[in-house]
């Protein structure tokens, strides 16, 4: 859990420049990055708090596979689900929010069972230790995304 410390750390100190645009590296503001991290992170975890752990079978994908190994994801080659996307204005105060939140919900990813999971759109059925890691890569791939519009 500590490079999740070290990731909430250094996405609080870009909430001041949420507003911050670059269409040259993103048609999202930083705002948009922040809060479509935070929302991915709280969707997991609510479905891995959720899910049934009987149900969780091994299968490979080849997608996920090139991930963890490369640990990247490169810009523009994935389209974010619908429910980690906000289509209003994005405040502070709701940047927050979602901020606490996950802070919290990470902490309680320790306590359950291995084999709870949740179902990603491209990389298939995840369980608890995977899902750490697609998140910690995917909200790496943000705060990259991040620095560059404010640069």
């Amino acid at each position: 859990m500590n490079d999740f410390e070290n990731i909430f750390n250094e996405i609080k100190n870009y909430f001041e420049n949420f507003e911050k645009q670059n269409y040259k590296i993103s048609s999202k503001s930083v705002g948009w990055h922040i809060d479509h991290s935070l929302r991915t992170i709280n969707n997991a975890v609510f479905e891995l708090k959720n899910s049934n752990p009987t149900r969780f079978a091994y299968a490979i994908n080849h997608r996920r596979t090139f991930l963890f190994f490369c640990k990247k994801i490169k810009r523009k080659s994935l389209r974010s689900p619908r429910s980690n996307r906000n289509f209003g204005n994005i405040t502070l105060e709701e940047l927050m929010f979602q901020f606490e939140l996950a802070k919290s919900n990470i902490t309680t990813i320790e306590k359950s069972n291995t084999k709870s999971n949740f179902n990603h759109p491209y990389f298939g059925q995840l369980n608890i230790a995977q899902t750490c890691i697609f998140l910690n890569i995917h909200t790496k791939h943000h705060v990259e995304i991040i620095k560059d519009i404010i640069k």
